[in-house]
């Protein structure tokens, strides 16, 4: 056996020193890491291309929104003007000068525009276009003022602009019905619309080439995000590949051995002594620490749980014990010494000590092997009893009473006088509310004489 094994060492040695994994393992991280650096540099990529992808689609919606507001805000000045000019009545000037002075909507598309092409040919046409616009719109203030004046209106009360406008002399002479059909003239001869259709025609035509323009930088942004998505994918299938071969390599030499030992150590057992030299080095550590470390947990467990005079659970099993209990009958009885005091003031602490285990020692002998007895405080006891009702009233008191008679035949010389005092509850559930019952049923055992128990009503 000991020579198989001597050469069963030899060969792993052999296998480890064609393929040392601390070699392969460097290989396996270096090119991992490299891989990783370009992915992460395509991730920051990718992000910022789909952004601009993003950024540029919305701008394209965006921009096809202001092109439309830029022509609908023209026509709807248009129309306004018109209906104050045909109808006389003022909430259309009203609505021609709010948009005109403060929803601006064609200035704010402008401003948009140059935003995104500040110096763009078809911006700078646009913008002359805008400028011609602007000029008409004299001709609309001066329509206004004539119609203002036909109607006999107080001009002052009209928009700043509107009050602004000098009428030639020969308008100012004209009669009111002169007046009001050359404010219709004004807004509807040959000039205005040829301005105006010239105005809508050379706006449209500038917004699409800017939109196309805009079209194309979508276009731009979607094909490096394709790209860099492209690099991504093969820097992956890179990544994937090596992992892969490093699996294969390094399986044999530490994979299998290591599954191996799943097993043994999920069912707390020593380790079989295989695979590579390191990690045989590991088994014969491990196990040696195993054989340690078993003997050192069962007395360590013991003494965690266990009270170290007594023997029986301390209060941190009872705190276990409360937590991980399941609904369900349960008796809970606190029991206290009587007089326990006074016999450690008057015979010492040993002979208190020796009390106590002869009072652990008979609720062990009256109470079943598989109640639960603790030692809560220094002469302060409990026995949690599952599967318990109230039925069991004459049985648990009958205990107390048998250990008491005991308590009092061994007589002062061995136990100091003491009793068992015993406040006992019943529940379904070991909660804070079933332990203040059984603490508060004792306090009246105490109260009332001591040496016996006390059930709820």
């Amino acid at each position: 056996m000991e020579t198989n094994e001597n050469t069963k060492e030899k060969s792993s040695g052999k296998k480890l020193k064609g393929i040392p994994l601390k070699r392969l393992s460097t290989i396996i991280a270096v090119s991992t890491a490299v891989i990783s650096v370009f992915l992460i540099f395509g991730v920051v990529f990718t992000f910022v291309y789909y952004r601009d992808m993003i950024k540029t689609s919305n701008d394209y919606v965006l921009w096809q929104q202001k092109a439309e507001d830029m022509q609908i805000a023209s026509d709807y000045l248009t129309e306004q003007v018109r209906t104050f000019v045909e109808t006389g009545d003022r909430k259309y000037m009203q609505n021609y000068f709010r948009e005109a002075d403060v929803t601006k909507r064609r200035d704010e598309s402008l401003a948009f525009i140059k935003r995104i092409f500040p110096n763009s040919e078809s911006y700078a046409a646009l913008e002359h276009a805008m400028a011609q616009s602007m000029l008409l719109m004299e001709t609309e203030y001066y329509a206004m003022r004539l119609k203002g004046e036909a109607m006999g209106e107080d001009i002052s009360t009209y928009p700043e602009k509107v009050r602004e406008v000098v009428l030639t002399v020969e308008d100012a002479a004209l009669s009111a019905t002169e007046k009001d059909e050359l404010a219709r003239a004004r807004l509807f001869n040959k000039y205005y619309m040829q301005r105006k259709s010239e105005i809508s025609s050379k706006t449209s035509i500038c917004l699409n080439e800017l939109i196309a323009e805009l079209s194309d930088l979508s276009n731009a942004a979607e094909n490096r995000l394709k790209i860099t998505l492209i690099l991504e994918v093969a820097l992956i299938l890179l990544f994937i590949g090596l992992s892969v071969c490093g699996v294969v390599i390094t399986s044999r030499q530490v994979f299998d051995p290591l599954i191996r030992y799943i097993p043994f150590i999920e069912n707390d057992s020593p380790l079989p002594v295989q695979g590579a030299y390191e990690l045989r080095i590991l088994a014969n550590t491990y196990n040696s620490m195993y054989e340690a470390h078993r003997k050192s947990r069962i007395s360590l467990k013991f003494k965690a749980d266990h009270d170290a005079l007594t023997g029986v659970l301390n209060r941190r099993a009872f705190e276990k014990l409360q937590a991980a209990a399941e609904e369900g009958k349960v008796a809970f009885l606190m029991i206290d010494v009587d007089n326990f005091k006074s016999v450690n003031d008057t015979y010492g602490h040993l002979f208190g000590d020796k009390v106590l285990i002869k009072v652990v020692a008979l609720l062990r002998d009256h109470f079943r092997a598989d109640d639960n007895l603790f030692r809560i405080g220094g002469d302060e006891f409990s026995v949690v009893m599952f599967g318990v009702d109230e039925s069991s009233k004459p049985s648990i008191r009958e205990k107390i009473e048998s250990i008491n008679s005991i308590l009092e035949m061994l007589g002062i010389e061995e136990t100091g006088g003491v009793t068992l005092s015993a406040g006992v509850a019943f529940g379904n559930m070991i909660d804070q509310a079933l332990i203040a019952k059984a603490d508060s049923l004792l306090y009246e055992v105490k109260k009332s004489g001591k040496g016996g128990c006390a059930f709820e009503e």
